[in-house]
């Protein structure tokens, strides 16, 4: 999961650009793939 990384940064990075109700609509798609970057890495 190493080489994911930098993308994942990225990723966050791009949704703080993004307008409040762009974020708020993508906040439940980007928590799912927090929870998959978390079981991955264990």
């Amino acid at each position: 999961m190493v080489g994911l990384e930098p993308t994942y940064k990225e990723l966050k990075q791009i949704l703080s650009g993004f307008p409040k109700a762009i974020i708020l609509r993508l906040e439940p798609t980007y928590k799912e793939l927090k929870l998959l970057y978390k079981k991955t890495k264990q």
